[in-house]
């Protein structure tokens, strides 16, 4: 059979939407949910015409795509009611539902007295859609007798009637047709029945709609209004077309759903069907009110979606502006009820869990026949975790597309104390701002944190700062640190925990003092002393890249500070015993401002927001510290000591009394990556061996742990470590990776919230040659959640060779490289990244490659992808822990920050890029040092199962039919945006 022009958007939203609202049991509680969230959503959109008018074409959007797949879910007479009245919306719920419709339109005129084609459209189909329902529901409320019901459909039709007075002249031919079918109701509820053909042998969508039924064949169809009908049954002929309209288009969406690969002759048939009504609506006698052309546009325009080549005979010129508002709406909305596949109610939990461990245990079974595959199949797509569900609710942009409006300057707040303030806890909203040579002192003080001794730096010469801070060196000989060679392999006479020797003592200080962290760099000679101590700004760039390709513009607005790190850079030669000691270590925090620079003895904390930046915090890890992590809560580091042990420390910094959380553990497995949750709740470490352990922000309860090869073999020997681990910018999914030692293939393992269980993303498996020269394997794995059309993404990228980086959509596999121009050389993004981070809206992606340039991708939906390169930065001779990069969102913009330190220098450097996305307040802007914050509350927010995770590879039949092979079978072009 021939293929068919390509379909219609809206009938790939349509076939979104049925596969997501088809014989739910929870319609009454998804409509009371949108009308719900639009009556919340309308208290901020006050004195905003196009606000308002858009959060009601959505609302209208909704619920005419809700009442279109209920009208197909009705029974027809000859069919028991009971199994399904489960299925159906309720006919109280809809009776109000249009009522408080109406009362929304009469109340809103003047902000949707613009809005014509609002009325014209989206509220009459909406009209037509739940009336058609409450006309032919096979259950009304047993208390109602015939009166009632008449009375109910009289409120209806005095409020339709109001709408009319409210906006009075031309009304679209729906809205009228709307008009009379509330007249004709209020009069006799049961006038606009089903024709006697269609009553009995109507199908519905419990069944196969296709092929099409004998009662929607042409000459069935041409007997719904005979030539010689009377002019009386017009609305009753109108109605029974529109209803075979809707099943002719409603056959050809549930073939696609239902993934049919049988050459049913569908296009054909529905092409028949459609001359036939075509020249039916000839012979219906309408009003005088009304024109026939309006008539004829109304049924061409729903066979569009199906068959394109029917004539358009629409006269409304901003209706394709209105009909962007609609797909974005049902975008929405489908995206939505994806994360509820059932009706996720807090007794659910315990069934989902068991659901969650059968379906676990049959993956993990060596099933040789179909059995267990058959019923992983049929488990899987309902399986959640009702936990998340449960509160997904509590997330502030789940339901709500508008933030509360802004506070009207002048109103005073209370600040609390900041997260590495000195511990003042009040703050006047109307004391006078010091001047800053004053402001500069006081951001100074940090707390200590118990259990830490406070860290002092070299004091600044010529400046009496022994006498001003009270420091006093000495030397450590009671005991010696780790060693920091644990990152390599010891040599043959070094041990893996040999010391280094002796560095300087922190003196202790109780815990109710505060002591001033002293000045890391000394004013310059010749320059004022009133410059800040802790570096300069500079309005450049870094030299080591060519900077030809950047735009005036760019530069403008680009700015480089400088951080004096000389106390991390200055370690003695006889303490610099290992490739840790002699460098610097950079890290960016996912959901503050914070950024760290630390070597194995000592972490400095800075606060990149302010230009230039302010140290918080600086701190004596005790021994040699080999991972480091900040939240804006969490400070996170694992050192080494000589007992062969390795110990986590969790570190509060908003409450400085609260005692650390340490953890020990054994040094075999080694550890290799680490993250701390953006919400808080976790820290994750990676270690040899493919294992993973969580362990809790809040107490020190035992960490949980995850044998990534556990399905393989139930313990690893020689396993490749966890190289990655990254949570996407919503804290609710992780993503860790390894790579094998003989094969070079990147496998990526994945955990949803509350990260019970995992998953392998099989879909990312990518396999990158071995045996390279600068081989630095993984470098980032990051996962960006999706929303409204867009699909969950996965991002690669390596340092090696041949292994460029990608993006993966996890859920059907689809795989995308990111290549630039190779043609503009000196624009060559390449294939070494050594870093990667989406922007918090998940529009934007950002690489920095070998060069140290930085690229901003955007597009990433489109091919080919928009790639630009923003700036540069430190040129990279291979994968480096003093490099880092991320999306911030500072006090007074937005944008991507890089971070890197150059031991020889002794310097740190901080780059900021505005960017021009919107919409990034999911990462929180630290507070001025001088500033209070609240106490921060422990997050516990849930995943957002977007959608079923795909089975794993080998649960995979070859012989699954494909979306293609139906669209194929329905006539549809294989490339129809599917």
């Amino acid at each position: 059979m021939a293929s068919a022009p390509v379909s219609s958007s809206m009938f790939m939203r349509l076939v979104s939407t049925w596969r997501l609202l088809a014989l739910r049991s929870d319609v009454d509680s998804i409509i009371l949910e949108l009308l719900g969230v639009f009556s919340l959503e309308k208290i901020y959109s006050e004195g905003d015409k196009e606000t308002y008018q858009q959060l009601l074409v959505t609302l209208l959007a909704q619920l005419n795509s809700i009442f279109y797949i209920q009208r197909l879910s009705l029974p027809s007479e000859n069919l028991q009611v009971g199994w399904y009245l489960g299925f159906i919306v309720s006919w109280e719920v809809t009776l109000r539902s249009i009522e408080y419709v109406l009362q929304i339109v009469i109340e809103g005129r003047e902000s949707l007295w613009e809005a014509q084609l609002l009325r014209d459209k989206y509220l009459a189909e909406f009209l037509l859609s739940a009336l058609r329902v409450l006309t032919l529901h096979p259950k009304t409320p047993a208390n109602q007798r015939a009166k009632d019901r008449r009375d109910r459909f009289a409120r209806i039709h005095t409020s339709l009637e109001r709408v009319f007075s409210s906006y009075p002249g031309n009304n679209s031919f729906l809205l009228q047709i709307a008009k009379d079918i509330t007249d004709a109701l209020r009069k006799d509820p049961e006038s606009l029945g089903l024709p006697s053909g269609l009553k009995y042998e109507i199908p519905n969508l419990a069944s196969e709609l296709y092929p099409l039924a004998e009662c929607f064949s042409s000459a069935r169809i041409s007997a719904l209004a005979p030539p010689d009908g009377f002019s009386s049954g017009w609305l009753s002929q109108f109605l029974a077309l529109r209803d075979v309209s809707h099943f002719v288009v409603g056959a050809s969406v549930q073939y696609v759903v239902n993934r049919e690969n049988r050459g049913m002759h569908l296009q054909a048939s529905s092409s028949r069907a459609r001359n036939a009504i075509l020249h039916t609506l000839d012979n219906i006698q309408l009003p005088a009110y009304l024109l026939k052309i309006d008539l004829v546009a109304e049924f061409s325009e729903t066979f569009r979606i199906i068959l394109p080549s029917t004539p358009s005979l629409q006269r409304r010129a901003s209706e394709s502006q209105i009909d962007e508002s609609e797909m974005d709406a049902i975008d929405a909305f489908c995206s939505r009820l994806s994360e509820r596949q059932i009706v996720h109610r807090v007794s659910d939990r315990e069934v989902m869990h068991a659901m969650s461990e059968v379906t676990r245990n049959i993956a993990l079974l060596d099933d040789s026949s179909e059995q267990f595959r058959h019923i992983w199949g049929l488990l899987k797509p309902f399986e959640a975790t009702a936990d998340t569900i449960n509160v997904e609710r509590h997330l502030s942009t789940h339901y709500f597309q508008l933030a509360p409006p802004k506070v009207e300057a002048g109103v005073s707040h209370f600040s609390s104390s900041n997260v590495l303030s000195s511990g003042q806890t009040e703050f006047s909203s109307h004391r006078e701002s010091p001047d800053r040579s004053h402001s500069i002192s006081q951001s100074l003080v940090s707390p200590l944190s118990p259990g830490f001794r406070h860290m002092p730096d070299a004091p600044a010469p010529q400046m009496n700062s022994v006498d001003s801070f009270n420091i006093k060196e000495t030397i450590i000989q009671s005991e010696t640190p780790f060693s920091p060679d644990l990152v390599g392999s010891p040599g043959p006479s070094q041990s893996r925990f040999e010391q280094p020797a002796p560095v300087l003592s922190f003196d202790p200080v109780p815990i109710v003092r505060s002591r001033t962290i002293p000045m890391i760099a000394p004013p310059e000679k010749g320059k004022s002393k009133w410059r800040s101590p802790f570096g300069s700004r500079k309005e450049s760039v870094g030299t080591s890249a060519d900077t030809s390709s950047l735009s005036s513009s760019n530069l403008d607005s680009q700015r480089l500070d400088e951080i004096s790190l000389k106390p991390l850079a200055g370690v003695p030669k006889k303490n610099a015993k290992g490739k840790g000691a002699k460098s610097i270590s950079v890290y960016l925090s996912q959901n503050s401002t914070y950024a760290l620079f630390w070597n194995p003895f000592s972490i400095y904390i800075f606060d990149v927001g302010p230009s230039p930046p302010t140290i918080g915090r600086a701190i004596s890890t005790e021994s040699a510290c080999v991972l480091v992590a900040v939240t804006k809560v969490h400070l996170a580091y694992v050192i080494g000591t000589r007992d062969q042990k390795l110990t986590l420390r969790i570190v509060n910094l908003v409450q400085p009394s609260t005692p650390a959380i340490d953890y020990r553990m054994a040094s075999s497995p080694w550890c290799r990556s680490i993250a701390i949750c953006p919400k808080e709740n976790y820290v994750v470490i990676g270690f040899d061996n493919s294992l993973v352990r969580l362990y809790s922000t809040t107490n020190s309860e035992p960490p949980r742990e995850d044998r990534l090869h556990s399905r393989y073999h139930p313990e690893c020997k020689d396993c490749p470590p966890v190289d990655t681990l990254s949570f996407s910018n919503d804290g609710l999914h992780l993503l860790g990776t390894t790579r094998s030692h003989k094969t070079g293939i990147i496998q990526v393992y994945s955990w949803k919230f509350p990260f019970s269980s995992f998953d392998e993303v099989s879909s990312c498996r990518y396999q990158v040659p071995l045996h390279e020269s600068e081989d630095g394997g993984v470098s980032s794995a990051i996962f960006r959640s999706g929303s409204g059309d867009d699909e969950d993404v996965i991002c690669i990228t390596t340092w090696t060779q041949s292994g460029v980086p990608i993006l993966v959509q996890p859920q059907d596999g689809h795989r995308t490289d990111i290549r630039s121009e190779i043609s503009v050389r000196q624009n060559r993004l390449g294939s070494r990244i050594q870093c990667a981070a989406f922007s918090p809206t998940g529009t934007e992606l950002a690489l920095v490659n070998d060069k140290g340039d930085l690229y901003q991708i955007s597009s990433l939906n489109s091919s080919p992808m928009n790639i630009n390169k923003l700036a540069t930065s430190k040129e990279l001779t291979a994968k480096s822990e003093s490099f880092a990069m991320t999306f911030m969102t500072l006090p007074d913009e937005e944008a991507i920050v890089m971070a890197w330190a150059d031991f020889a220098k002794g310097m740190g450097y901080i780059k900021k890029l505005p960017t021009s996305s919107s919409g990034m307040g999911s990462v929180t802007s630290t507070p001025g040092i001088t500033r209070a914050i609240p106490e921060t509350s422990h997050f516990e927010l849930h995943a957002e199962s977007k959608q079923p995770p795909q089975p794993p590879a080998e649960l995979v039949s070859p012989d699954t039919p494909s979306m293609f092979k139906s669209m194929k079978g329905l006539g549809l072009a294989k490339d129809n945006s599917f």
